[in-house]
C-alpha cells in the first residue's frame, strides 16, 4: 500500500512538474541566443537599472555601453554583418539610451501576449553604425530604420546619441522594426498571394538586373537614393519594404505591420484614400492579421499611440 501511495504521489508530482513547464512554454519566446552576454547584474545607474528590470521580466538582453569588438562579439562569435564587418561602433549615449530603454519597456509590456513570436532577444544600442548616409536618407522622408539585425539573435540599434534632433514619431517606429522583425512572422508565416501580386513587378528581384526606378544607387552622394513618389506608386509605405523578394515579401508585409501600428489612423487614411494599392494592402493585412493571430490592428495602433507620451 505504501509502495502504491507513493508511487501515486510521484506520478501526480511528475504530471504537475510537465503542465507547468507547458503552461511556462505559452509564456516564454523560442529564442535564438543564449545569454545574457555579458552579464546583467542590479543598476546601479537609472539606465542599468531599466535594462535590469527589463531583462528579469522579458528576458531581453540590452547593451548600452559596449563598444569597438566588445559591441559585435555575441555569445555565438562576432556579428557576421557585412555592413559592420569593418565599421568601428561607438557606446550609446546614456542618456539617451535611458529614452530608448523606457520606450521599450513599454512595447514589450504592450506586446506581452506576443511574447511567443519573438526569436531575438539581445538588443545593442551604439552611437552610430556608419550608415550616416543611408540613415539621413530616410530621415528626410520622415523614415527611420537605422539597425541591423543579425541573425544568431541579436540586434544592433544605431543613432542613440544626441547629435541628432530626437524624434518620438521615428524612433518609436525603429523599434517597431526591431519587435516584428524578429518575429517568427518573418520566417514562419504564409503571407497571401494576393498581397504578392500588388506589387508585383517592383520587388528587389524583379528589378535587380535592370535596375530599380525605386531604389538605386547615386554616385553624387556614393549611397543607395531612395525615389518616394515611385515608392508609392509601386504600393510601399517605407524603403524596406522595396527590399522584398517577390516570393516571400516579408519586408513588404512588416513596413505594413508597423506602418499601421505606428502612425495615426487620419495620417494613413490621406494615403489610403488616394492610392488604390495602400488600400488593399492594408485591408488584407488587417483582415489576415485579425483571422490568424486575433490581432486588433487598429485598436494597437490606438495603444501605440500613448506610448512615450509621459516620457
Amino acid at each position: 500500500m505504501k509502495y502504491i501511495k507513493y508511487t501515486m504521489s510521484l506520478l501526480l508530482l511528475v504530471v504537475l512538474m510537465c503542465a507547468c513547464r507547458k503552461e511556462d512554454d505559452k509564456l516564454i519566446a523560442d529564442f535564438e541566443a543564449p545569454g545574457p552576454f555579458p552579464a546583467i547584474e542590479p543598476g546601479t545607474t537609472e539606465a542599468s537599472q531599466i535594462r535590469f528590470d527589463i531583462y528579469e521580466d522579458y528576458d531581453i538582453h540590452i547593451y548600452y555601453e559596449l563598444s569597438g569588438e566588445e559591441a559585435m562579439t555575441t555569445p555565438n562569435g562576432r556579428i557576421q554583418s557585412n555592413a559592420l564587418k569593418n565599421t568601428y561602433v561607438t557606446k550609446a549615449d546614456e542618456d539617451r539610451a535611458v529614452i530608448f530603454m523606457k520606450l521599450m519597456r513599454e512595447m514589450f509590456d504592450m506586446f506581452s501576449n506576443n511574447r511567443d513570436i519573438l526569436k531575438h532577444r539581445r538588443y545593442v544600442l551604439v552611437s552610430d553604425l556608419g550608415l550616416t548616409t543611408t540613415a539621413d536618407m530616410y530621415y528626410s522622408f520622415g523614415y527611420n530604420l537605422d539597425f541591423r539585425s543579425e541573425y544568431n539573435g541579436s540586434y544592433v540599434l544605431g543613432s542613440v546619441n544626441d547629435t541628432k534632433e530626437f524624434d518620438l514619431v521615428l524612433t518609436k517606429e525603429c523599434l517597431l522594426y526591431t519587435f516584428w522583425g524578429s518575429s517568427t512572422f518573418n520566417y514562419n508565416y504564409f503571407i497571401p498571394d494576393n498581397f504578392k501580386g500588388l506589387s508585383a513587378g517592383n520587388y528587389y528581384d524583379d528589378l535587380s538586373d535592370i535596375g530599380s526606378t525605386i531604389i538605386r544607387y547615386d554616385y553624387s552622394v556614393w549611397a543607395n537614393k531612395y525615389y518616394e513618389d515611385e515608392a508609392i506608386a509601386a504600393g510601399f509605405v517605407h524603403p524596406y519594404g522595396t527590399y522584398a523578394y517577390a516570393n516571400n515579401p516579408h519586408q513588404d508585409w512588416l513596413s505594413y505591420v508597423v506602418w499601421i501600428i505606428s502612425r495615426p489612423k487620419a495620417e494613413r487614411d490621406v494615403l489610403l484614400a488616394t492610392n488604390s494599392i495602400f488600400q488593399r494592402k492594408y485591408d488584407i493585412v488587417v483582415a489576415y492579421m485579425l483571422e490568424s493571430y486575433g490581432m486588433d490592428m487598429e485598436a494597437l495602433s490606438t495603444a501605440w499611440q500613448l506610448v512615450g507620451t509621459t516620457i
